[in-house]
């Protein structure tokens, strides 16, 4: 879920010589990996075949959530579109980023009109903030989970 806490560090506004990144750029950014959330809880791994599974919490809430779905990517916009579900229920959400580039640093926002401060993905120079630090190969997300979904019944 695009609600799901993590700490970013924030650009502000992109440099004059940024370029939107390729849709190939951005499809290696996610494809085969985990992107790990701030709290261990919460994850979404992108799979080769253009699905993925996930953990997250409801904005505002916190209740934690497990999704399946798929996730496309069209230029420089990489979009999620799924169907979370908790004891509440469940229902669909579709989350989408922009990424972009200047002199090495990767740049990433949310598109769906949520567009604000851009953040550091990684930096030219690495930073323990920097997003990419949380995205690892292969697939953490599905023992967390299969593990949820055993705790709601």
């Amino acid at each position: 879920m695009g609600g799901a806490p993590f700490a970013r560090a924030i650009a502000k506004d992109l440099p004059a010589k940024a370029v939107k990144l390729s849709a190939t750029e951005v499809r290696a950014l996610y494809e085969g990996n985990t992107w790990n959330q701030k709290d261990d809880c919460c994850g979404f791994y992108f799979a080769s075949d253009g699905t993925f599974i996930g953990m997250g919490r409801i904005p505002g809430k916190g209740d934690l959530v497990h999704g399946t779905g798929k996730w496309t990517v069209d230029a420089d916009k990489m979009c999620m579109v799924g169907t979370w579900t908790n004891k509440a229920g469940s229902g669909t959400h579709e989350e989408c980023f922009i990424h972009a580039k200047a002199e090495g640093t990767i740049y990433k926002n949310w598109a769906n009109g949520k567009k604000g401060d851009w953040w550091f993905f990684r930096q030219a120079k690495p930073n323990p903030a920097d997003e990419a630090n949380r995205v690892k190969p292969g697939d953490s997300v599905t023992p967390r989970v299969n593990a949820f979904k055993a705790s709601i019944g």
